[in-house]
């Protein structure tokens, strides 16, 4: 995420998603909007809307999308990419795991992304205001930790009905690694561009066998 696309976004998107919603409810549209602090986060003005930004230093106690959201929509992704991969060695028995996982493109992507979401639960999405509004929040959610045990278990299946390399020897502390891993920044995502594309175009020269980058990469 940049500021850039950040601003685009709540200007473009958020607002206007927003404001369309309000009207359709008959409400007033006065919003109040809470973001992380973050470098792609940029100081943001509307009169109908103020942005707040949550502290630093608690951002994961009380983020609600840091409450199991996230974590419970990797964990579906997960589940259906698997079984992509499923379906595809079982279409093909020659093919690698690496050769299947090359045939899903972005559409596969944007399709079990939805799908994911869509198997989210209303109390999933409820609860996960429990640190930072509870008043909003059904009680018998409050006192309830959202449980992925269940899917991190089917996960687990899958992956040892993959049954080559690493898949055979997933466990559960892999799949929690996998939905809990953060993000990268912008630094890092701009330094770890740099480094694919610098690596990607490496050649040997046939004289000297020395290795000559063949671009530079400048942000």
């Amino acid at each position: 995420m940049t500021a850039e696309i950040f601003t685009e976004w709540f200007n473009n998107c958020f607002v206007l998603e927003v404001r369309r919603y309000m009207e359709d409810k008959g409400l007033e549209f006065k919003i109040l909007l809470l973001i992380d602090t973050a470098s792609g986060h940029p100081d943001l003005e509307h009169p109908n809307v103020k942005v707040v930004f949550l502290p630093p230093n608690k951002t994961s106690l009380i983020q609600p999308l840091d409450q199991g959201v996230i974590s419970t929509f990797k964990s579906y992704y997960i589940q259906r990419t698997f079984e992509y991969i499923i379906d595809e060695l079982e279409k093909d028995g020659t093919l690698s795991i690496f050769q299947a996982w090359k045939k899903f493109t972005i559409i596969n992507c944007v399709k079990y992304a939805a799908l994911a979401l869509s198997k989210s639960k209303p109390s999933t999405l409820n609860a996960c205001w429990r640190s930072i509004w509870s008043e909003c929040v059904k009680t018998k959610y409050l006192i309830s930790n959202i449980n992925t045990d269940e899917l991190h278990s089917i996960i687990i299946t899958l992956s040892h009905q993959i049954g080559r390399g690493d898949f055979k020897k997933l466990a559960f502390e892999d799949i929690a690694e996998l939905t809990t891993h953060e993000a990268p920044n912008e630094e890092q995502f701009i330094e770890s561009i740099s480094e694919n594309l610098y690596d990607s175009t490496l050649v040997y020269s046939s004289d000297d066998e020395e290795v000559v980058p063949l671009l530079q990469v400048q942000f």
